[in-house]
């Protein structure tokens, strides 16, 4: 649970999705609860209840599982002085329980689902993702109607969460550069809400009183200012019917809805902010009002945004990134709902670079848009990047149905689809008119992380009625929609098919009719022995971060053109024993795809122009990893769990040792590493989409059939070793938030006959869903961390094993995090566990199997694995057998043969005094 604070995304959108209109039927009269039916959209249907609630329903049997997504429209913008940070902090008390639902955690866990809420300006949204049963969905509504009516508020619920927050708080200052959008969003706005951080202020949050947060949840959770969502395996009818069941009941609220919103009247001055702070690399923003994205211009403005923000082709990467000047960039604008919204162009500039130098270049590149118009080249790039985002969120239902609480926020769910025509219909002279009006120097907030200068100002247009305009736009193109499927062991294993495509190639294909006609295919490549890859692990990992950089036919930014056209998301990974990629493109798009990623694994041109912009991105990476408690803390323990010497493929290179080979590496090592260790020896392509197997298997063969491995793979082996304990502090000054991790050797494998018992007992302890015993009592009893977990680590091969604990705290309950992590461990190992844990413990574990089998990348991901492993899913099935009958005997047992509390490693990062 967390309010969405100002991202910062590697590139400002990825694409949109393919516009549709489902010719469903109405819901036949008359409709339950009295309600109305109101617009259908794309696959959407409205339906209205007499109290002013609105439900959305798409229904659809792609996968089993059911979205229920209650959007509220409060956010951090309607709080007013003294208020804010109340609608975050209200998220957070509302999933204390309600009076039929004491115990949200557990009940989720229970049934096998997630859940989440978080906040943002025009919004705050809670969401249930549950096997899809009608006794799920209508525990899911019945919850959120007691939320939105019932939810438990009490002082001292009040007193204990405000801890949890200001933690949640702390994390989020240990950011600089978010901590300056912050800084320049709060200079930027004279009058609106959207000027503050959605976290809130802490000395609001510290004084705030129970009788003010409950007139707060009065005035704002209510049926007429709610939107219920429910996407998934579910009839139309039975759907309104159980939304009817448990929100048409609700009585009217008295009154208008709250509106407190003050307007902007446009900048009137030069504004520029300052952050001063301890940090490894800088930061330089421009913050500039843009229009509500119901305006016609905002379409065209974030269109502009993308000329000027993509990586590697816009033209802020080519003149800062590839010149030396900054590191990375990005252009993004928030699309809120009225109009004066932020949109942020950030730099991150090295420390030995000068600031000056790149807001120079920034400022005459952002501003001088108007004066050189884009060309249809740059314009359609853009175009496709969005045109990708959009695509891909529709493709998948969870995410379509949670993307939707932001389009809800903005004013109406259907200006999605009406966004994305726009998109599709801009022109370059729409995108100069935008920039004209809005990237100039009088409406602009100028943020330098560690120097400072200007803005002025703009006239902020008034909202528009939209039904004039949504009521007569209609969708051009259908679906394509996707088909349920057993997702049993048993069934799976008589579904797929299993071949070897090629000497070391083995496939495993699972042919189904996806949504949006989507394949997802997974492709990993074992490399080298030992001995061979001995010293050359940072040439590996880096390597791998080259092979969309460029190829002997096509440069980077020629190959992510090809990769948008396609539509194709295509993300490869390595390290120095293996190398991999995944893509997610329409099965249309399939072969001429696979070619692309082939020639980029076979054939990268390594530019040594690419590799320093790599190397800077890298450098400067690792550069706020180590001023970060989190990522200094892990380091520690990884390198003290890997026994091994200096440059043995087993143990993980240090910060300072990725840093290190960083610097020094070049293209002849590049190329070197190439030629010994890419190609086949041992590998595995596992798909799952609408093709023909036989089809997908002559379309690897031919593309990677002839490629062979000049070094044969040899595993390293990591065979059982004991880790003497060791308690280390590591000093990370200037951070409001700490971080304690644990970690313990446990000889192990997922095999082994423990195994399923110790998973159990961890689940219980530390895993879960906020329902833990450790959540339960460092998060909401005592209050003292936001994130709290504990983990069992295994392998499917080798028996060195690890327990791992985790927790984000403030740097004074450091020592009382540790105390009642022990405590609670101590407490396991004398008094064990309750049916009930267990029982919960087991079917969060079997229910998430589960749902991973549902989702097509995670099931690509799982066929990949077993084939590696020389495995089906009969060997999860009988896992999924042995987990049935743990029982809370056999889980103490188990837990007191593998787990002493003496043998754990701590590290404390953080502010910390000595």
């Amino acid at each position: 649970m967390k309010p969405i604070r100002f991202p910062r995304p590697a590139s400002w959108l990825g694409a949109l999705l393919l516009l549709w209109s489902l010719a469903a039927g109405a819901v036949a009269a008359p409709l339950p609860g009295g309600a109305v039916a109101g617009p259908r959209m794309g696959g959407v249907a409205e339906y209205r209840f007499p109290n002013g609630l609105t439900t959305l329903i798409v229904s659809d049997f792609s996968k089993p599982t059911v979205t229920v997504n209650a959007v509220h429209r409060v956010g951090s913008a309607l709080e007013g002085d003294g208020e804010k940070g109340l609608a975050h902090l209200l998220e957070h008390l509302l999933f204390k329980g309600t009076p039929s639902h004491p115990d949200i955690p557990k009940e989720i866990a229970a049934r096998g689902g997630r859940a989440n809420g978080n906040t943002w300006a025009d919004r705050t949204c809670y969401f249930e993702v549950l096997p899809a049963t009608a006794e799920n969905l209508d525990w899911a509504l019945s919850l959120e109607a007691e939320r939105m009516s019932r939810g438990r508020i009490t002082p001292e619920l009040l007193d204990k969460e405000r801890g949890v927050v200001l933690n949640e708080m702390e994390m989020g200052e240990n950011d600089p550069t978010a901590t300056l959008m912050d800084r320049m969003a709060s200079v930027a706005y004279d009058w609106h809400g959207y000027g503050g951080s959605t976290i809130g202020n802490p000395g609001d949050l510290k004084s705030v009183t129970h009788r003010e947060v409950v007139d707060f949840y009065r005035r704002h959770m209510r049926p007429d200012t709610a939107t219920i969502v429910v996407a998934g395996a579910v009839d139309e009818a039975a759907a309104l019917g159980a939304v009817a069941k448990h929100f048409a009941p609700l009585p009217k609220a008295p009154g208008q809805p709250p509106a407190g919103r003050s307007r902007e009247v446009g900048q009137d001055g030069d504004r520029a902010v300052t952050l001063s702070r301890k940090g490894e690399v800088q930061a330089l923003g421009l913050l500039y009002h843009g229009p509500a994205v119901s305006e016609p211009d905002a379409a065209a403005f974030d269109l502009a945004l993308g000329v000027l923000g993509d990586a590697p082709s816009g033209r802020l990467y080519r003149r800062l990134v590839e010149k030396g000047l900054a590191s990375s960039v990005w252009a993004a604008s928030f699309g809120f709902r009225d109009p004066s919204g932020p949109a942020f162009v950030m730099a991150q500039v090295p420390r030995d670079r000068s600031l000056d130098a790149a807001q120079k270049v920034l400022l005459e590149t952002v501003e001088g848009f108007a004066q050189d118009p884009p060309s249809e080249e740059e314009l359609g790039r853009a175009r496709e990047r969005i045109l990708l985002y959009l695509d891909s969120e529709f493709a998948d239902l969870d995410r379509f149905a949670l993307g939707l609480s932001e389009w809800i926020a903005r004013g109406d769910w259907r200006l999605f689809f009406l966004y994305r025509d726009r998109i599709a219909r801009a022109t370059g002279e729409d995108l100069v008119r935008a920039a004209r009006r809005y990237l100039v120097a009088e409406n602009r907030t100028l943020g330098r992380f560690v120097p400072v200068d200007r803005p002025l100002r703009v006239v902020v247009s008034q909202p528009r009625p939209l039904e004039a305009t949504l009521s007569t736009f209609v969708l051009s193109q259908e679906p394509k929609l996707g088909a349920s499927f057993d997702v049993s062991c048993a069934a799976l294993d008589r579904s797929v098919t299993r071949v070897e495509v090629a000497p070391g190639l083995k496939g495993a294909f699972f042919p189904r009719k996806t949504r949006g006609g989507m394949v997802s295919l997974r492709l990993s490549l074992h490399l080298g022995t030992p001995e061979s890859l001995a010293g050359r692990v940072a040439v590996g990992e880096f390597l791998a971060g080259m092979l969309d950089r460029g190829t002997a036919r096509h440069s980077r930014e020629q190959i992510q053109q090809l990769f948008d056209r396609l539509r194709a998301t295509v993300s490869f990974w390595g390290g120095a024993d293996q190398v991999g990629v995944f893509v997610l493109v329409p099965e249309e798009h399939l072969e001429e795809t696979l070619a692309l990623v082939a020639e980029c694994l076979k054939e990268p041109a390594l530019d040594p122009r690419e590799v320093e912009v790599l190397r800077r991105e890298t450098l400067a990476a690792l550069d706020e990893s180590r001023d970060d408690p989190g990522s200094r803390a892990w380091d520690r323990l990884e390198r003290i769990f890997a026994p091994y010497p200096a440059g043995d493929v087993r143990r993980p290179l240090s910060l300072e040792e990725k840093a290190e080979g960083t610097r020094v590496i070049d293209v002849p090592d590049l190329r070197d590493f190439h030629r010994t260790f890419y190609g086949l020896s041992v590998g595995e392509v596992a798909a799952v989409g609408p093709f023909e197997p036989e089809r997908m298997k002559d379309l690897l063969s031919r593309h990677f059939g002839a490629w062979r491995a000049a070094t044969p793979f040899v595993r390293a082996m990591r065979p059982f070793e004991e880790v003497p304990p060791r308690r280390e502090t590591l000093r990370v000054e200037d951070k409001p938030n700490a971080v304690v991790a644990a970690s313990a050797p446990v000889k192990i494998l997922r095999g082994d006959r423990d195994y399923p018992d110790l998973w159990v007992a961890a689940t219980v302890l530390g895993g879960g869903w906020l329902d833990s015993r450790l959540a339960t009592r460092i998060r909401h009893t005592e209050g003292t961390s936001y994130g709290v977990r504990l983990s069992l680590e295994a392998s499917n091969l080798d028996d060195f094993g690890r327990w791992n604990f985790t927790a984000i705290t403030g740097p004074r309950n450091v020592p009382l995090v540790e105390r009642a992590f022990f405590e609670e461990l101590q407490r396991a190992l004398k008094d064990g566990f309750t049916p009930e844990e267990v029982a919960r413990g087991t079917s969060y574990l079997l229910e998430g199997m589960k749902v991973d089998r549902s989702r097509d990348a995670a099931l690509a991901g799982l066929l990949a694995r077993d084939l590696f492993l020389g495995r089906t899913f009969a060997w999860t099935e009988e896992l999924e057998a042995r987990l049935r009958a743990v029982t809370p005997e056999s889980a103490l047992a188990a837990l007191r043969r593998h787990l002493d509390p003496r043998s754990f490693s701590v590290v404390l990062a953080g502010d910390l005094k000595p």
